[in-house]
C-alpha cells in the first residue's frame, strides 16, 4: 500500500490505521507531522487518542503566522485537552526551519515546559 505520494492523501494513511487484526488494533503506534489544511491535530487527537500517540502538531504555518501569544494558548490548550485523557507530546507539526523566529518556537517549548 502507498503511504506517501506527491499530494497529500490522508485516507491512504487511514487505511493503515483502521486495519484491524486481533494482535494488534493499528499498524502504527504513533502519528507526527499535522498540517492544519489535511487535518489539524486537535481534530486527530479527538479521534485516536487512547489508540496511538499523537505527537507534536502545532501546524508550521500557524507558528509562522501567529503571535507568541497565540502559540503558546493553543499549546496551553492542546495539554488542557489531553491532561486526563493519556497524554500528548506537545510540539511542532513538522521539522521547524530556520526562517522560523527563535521566539515563536520558544513560546511552544515554554508552554510545555510549564506544565
Amino acid at each position: 500500500m502507498k503511504i506517501h505520494n506527491r499530494k497529500p492523501d490522508i485516507n491512504n494513511l487511514y487505511k493503515v490505521l483502521r486495519c484491524e487484526r486481533p494482535d494488534r488494533p493499528t499498524l502504527i503506534e504513533g502519528k507526527h507531522s499535522f498540517e492544519d489544511t489535511i487535518k489539524p491535530v486537535e481534530d486527530f487527537y479527538e479521534e485516536w487518542a487512547g489508540k496511538i500517540a499523537v505527537l507534536g502538531g502545532v501546524d508550521m504555518d500557524f507558528i509562522m503566522r501567529s503571535t507568541e501569544g497565540e502559540i503558546a494558548a493553543r499549546g496551553r490548550a492542546m495539554i488542557e485537552r489531553a491532561w486526563s485523557r493519556g497524554g500528548y507530546a506537545l510540539g511542532a507539526g513538522n521539522s521547524v526551519p530556520e526562517f522560523i523566529p527563535d521566539g515563536k518556537f520558544l513560546a511552544l517549548l515554554k508552554t510545555a515546559l510549564e506544565y
